[in-house]
């Protein structure tokens, strides 16, 4: 066989064998090469466009646990629930209950708790009061735990106690439009990419009759919002685009600022700042431990109230990118073998070629980020960069080795008929 024409079977095999290889590991889901997939993703995340922030979503945060010497006597004496904020949390429920009103007289479209009211406590009377007058713009969370005991794991659900919600004589009192689950679930990375809007009986562990769909806190929230055609549809996770890295997106107004007479007058206007709104009430302090990895998790991760902020703000601006499926996806790393394929056959010199694929990756990521904030797709970027650079990198080995051993050839054969100093100036110079 002639030389060129082995050297065109062996690069030929090189670059089948490392394309297939990747090929079978990310259809097979090898974890590292979905990491590496996921780190790249993160990037494109953190430098790509952001959803534009929505003014009808307000964000009311628990900002600390206790507020001391917060108030003064006559706030006080005009707001007497402001008494509570005074004790240590978790409050009496009856503060719940005077925001409710506070805000729903002002004109607050949705009501949003990102809370569970799980155990009876003080002012469940007052809450549950509050949550009949104003139901069709209040709606509060419960939880799908998931729990471990010596048998195994088991799942529950953790619903308001019966004294604040007296639910109506249904499948499942998931299904009361008031409810909504809380969970976010990450994925495999302990990294929040996707939400799901929606689950099944059986996606929850059959702890619901199998006819009954339990909707979560954000779903309820847009349904009562008058824009039920803004929720995905199915019930798959769906990858959503941020608003912003962790504390730039939506700025928290302190709960003490909103039930003190005098902050509510000052900085919003007797309440018109929360006229025809969403209001999403969560803890933001750290003492409460509601945090989540984000793409942006450096350097913090993401309180779970502003988290659900960006899903809100990411279904009223139709911000779900889409991801791409497994063929296709096969289709793009295979692509990425036949050009580093060819690369090594136009283009012999081992310097030009490593800068031509130095050249196609960086244009490559740059089309994947277009993509990514322009046209709302996702493509993989950190496996077809493996397959095109392995490549290019083995044939390279490859030609070095191919050199030495030609040199090697060349130098036998020669000294054969040459003195070593005239054999040493045409190795130098092989062209003379």
């Amino acid at each position: 066989m002639k030389p060129a024409t082995k050297r065109s079977v062996i690069v030929l095999a090189i670059c089948a064998v490392c394309t297939l290889f990747l090929l079978v590991l990310w259809e097979r889901g090898f974890v590292p090469l979905q990491q590496m997939e996921y780190f790249a993703q993160d990037w494109q995340t953190r430098l790509g466009r952001k959803t534009p922030v929505d003014d009808r979503l307000v964000f009311i945060g628990i900002d600390k646990p206790v507020y001391l010497s917060d108030f003064s006597d006559d706030e006080l004496q005009s707001e007497p629930v402001l008494r509570h904020l005074q004790k240590s949390f978790p409050w009496s429920r009856a503060v719940w209950a005077r925001l409710i009103e506070k805000l729903s007289d002002a004109g607050a479209k949705v009501i949003v708790f990102d809370l569970v009211f799980a155990t009876p406590d003080e002012g469940d009377d007052e809450l549950h009061q509050a949550l009949e007058k104003y139901k069709d713009r209040v709606v509060i969370g419960y939880d799908i735990s998931v729990g471990k005991t010596e048998r195994g794991n088991f799942r529950e659900l953790l619903l308001p106690n019966s004294t604040i919600l007296a639910t109506e004589e249904t499948n499942s009192p998931v299904e009361d439009d008031r409810l909504g689950y809380v969970n976010i679930w990450p994925d495999f990375d302990d990294t929040l990419r996707r939400v799901s809007y929606r689950q099944t009986s059986a996606q929850v562990g059959d702890l619901v009759p199998a006819e009954v769909v339990l909707e979560s806190l954000d779903a309820r929230a847009l349904r009562k919002f008058g824009r039920p055609d803004l929720i995905p549809t199915g019930f798959n996770p769906r990858l959503f685009r941020y608003t912003a890295a962790p504390g730039y997106g939506y700025k928290p107004c302190p709960i003490g600022e909103v039930l003190s007479p005098k902050l509510w007058e000052k900085n919003h206007a007797n309440g018109k700042d929360f006229k025809d709104k969403i209001v999403l009430i969560g803890p933001t302090a750290e003492i409460f431990h509601d945090e989540h990895n984000t793409p942006f998790t450096d350097p913090k991760p993401m309180a779970g109230p502003e988290i659900h902020l960006n899903i809100l703000n990411a279904a009223l601006h139709g911000e779900f990118p889409i991801e791409r499926s497994l063929l296709p996806s096969l289709f793009i790393i295979a692509l990425s073998g036949v050009i580093a394929g060819a690369l090594c056959f136009i283009i012999r010199q081992p310097g030009k070629r490593f800068l031509s694929v130095v050249g196609l990756s960086i244009g490559y990521a740059v089309l994947a980020q277009l993509l990514f904030d322009h046209a709302g797709r996702v493509i993989p970027v950190a496996v077809p960069f493996i397959v095109l650079i392995v490549s290019s990198l083995i044939v390279l080995a490859y030609d070095f080795v191919l050199e030495r051993l030609e040199r090697v050839k060349l130098r036998h054969t020669m000294g054969l008929y040459f003195s070593p100093r005239v054999l040493e100036a045409v190795l130098a110079d092989p062209g003379s």
